[in-house]
């Protein structure tokens, strides 16, 4: 079967909205650990808002 929804690599996604800026940025994972080195090495500091999620192994 075909998982069509699995990460390969690095990706992102930019839109400007009413001259608010929204930048998605997602890449597979191993785990928690990873996940929050991730979001730490992509996270913009200048940003009002950084949100985050993970998931890790099947569901």
């Amino acid at each position: 079967m075909e998982n069509r929804f699995t990460l390969l690599g690095l990706n992102s996604f930019r839109q400007e909205i009413k001259k608010s800026r929204f930048i998605a940025t997602a890449a597979p994972v191993a785990d928690e650990a990873a996940a929050k080195e991730f979001i730490a090495a992509h996270s913009d500091p200048a940003a009002n808002h950084n949100c985050w999620a993970w998931r890790c192994g099947q569901g």
